[in-house]
């Protein structure tokens, strides 16, 4: 449970389903038209036709099954949260629901006995869970080992980073955060804002406020934000949700999901999207 419960990237890609509904369709035609397993085709009159039908049931479930789980409400399953296991059990419910699928494609195409709900479910539990199984295994094994490793490389950097960054900071300059109602405007200084996070048309400002920090909600979209700190060294842009103060990084992790900046050792951890990975790590490494 321990390994299941790790994090892993969530279904979040329409075009990567796509392709992934795609790519599973293709394998089960491939196989079923390779290895013939359980001899599917028998006294079937146009066997590839059969075996294609496969596929497409296949391609059209899972890519369904894709649009459905993003529909899954937070309270449910916190998408931020996703872990292996949410995977697994998705993937077991695309097999059930291909099983379903398959029960009627060969009931209304097979004209001789009709197949059993429960054969069907079988035939493509044993097709297809331990290619599941492996394929996820895998995968985390392989995100988690590329991530840590930019991870390593990113702490090398914050670390070089600290020993050469002087001393002498600006504390005066101060940037004003103009937001669409003139009450959540406000005045900060550059060194004492540490991220700030999307909230739909709302951002949140999380600022240094002696060893912790305080947050602060504006009506001011992330782009806005962005374009507003435009000018200021040291504010990236590290994941569409995220902007974070580089001077207050203070290390970063790695797990499946992404890579992690820990900011000023006060329990804030972002993440870095796959896109900016190679921005961010430019950014900590121009000092």
């Amino acid at each position: 449970m321990k390994y299941w419960n790790r994090p892993y990237p969530p279904f979040d890609d329409k075009r990567k389903a796509f392709f992934i509904a795609l790519a599973f369709g293709v394998f089960i035609f491939l196989f079923l038209l390779i290895f013939n397993p359980f001899e599917v085709t028998k006294d079937i009159r146009y066997p590839v036709i059969y075996i294609l039908g496969f596929g497409i049931i296949t391609f059209v479930v899972v890519l369904t099954n894709f649009f459905l789980i993003m529909l899954i409400p937070k309270r449910i399953i916190d998408r931020k949260n996703w872990q292996l296991k949410h995977t697994f059990i998705a993937s077991l419910f695309n097999i059930i629901t291909i099983s379903a699928a398959n029960y009627l494609f060969m009931n209304i195409v097979v004209e001789t006995e009709p197949a059993g709900i429960w054969k069907s479910l079988f035939y493509t539990v044993a097709i297809g869970i331990f290619p599941v199984s492996m394929i996820l295994v895998y995968s985390e094994h392989q995100l988690s080992k590329e991530n840590k490793k930019t991870a390593l490389k990113a702490a090398g950097l914050i670390e070089d980073r600290k020993k050469t960054v002087t001393d002498k900071k600006d504390n005066t300059s101060i940037i004003k955060i103009t937001a669409k109602v003139q009450a959540d405007s406000f005045p900060v200084k550059p060194g004492n804002l540490l991220l700030v996070k999307a909230e739909g048309n709302y951002s949140t400002f999380f600022i240094k406020n002696g060893n912790g920090y305080s947050k602060k909600i504006a009506r001011i979209p992330l782009k806005n934000v962005e374009s507003q700190l435009t000018g200021y060294s040291g504010f990236i842009k590290c994941h569409r949700s995220y902007i974070i103060n580089l001077e207050n990084v203070t290390g970063a992790e790695g797990n499946a999901r992404s890579v992690i900046l820990c900011i000023d050792n006060i329990q804030l951890k972002v993440p870095v999207s796959r896109a900016r990975e190679k921005a961010v790590l430019s950014a900590i490494g121009n000092k």
